[in-house]
């Protein structure tokens, strides 16, 4: 899905085998709510920014997926 960020928060964060990953919590303006890991503390997106956006899967606390910049490339999001 494609929609413009309306809130950003920083969610913690943990070690994985990959390194220190920072979980932020998403907003966007068709209403979907989630949750992605990056490896920089601070998102590498802002509020008004047009994203690409996959929800990989929801529990009880919510949806997690993947957040990238608006490049659609076989139904999978990448980065340019």
């Amino acid at each position: 899905m494609i929609s413009k960020i309306t809130h950003i928060a920083a969610n913690g964060h943990y070690d994985s085998p990959h390194g220190r990953l920072f979980k932020q919590q998403y907003a966007f303006e068709d209403g979907a709510e989630l949750s992605a890991n990056h490896k920089t503390e601070a998102s590498p997106f802002k509020v008004g920014d047009e994203v690409e956006y996959e929800v990989n899967g929801t529990n009880s606390y919510g949806a997690w997926g993947k957040v990238g910049p608006s490049h659609l490339y076989d139904g999978r999001i990448t980065r340019s």
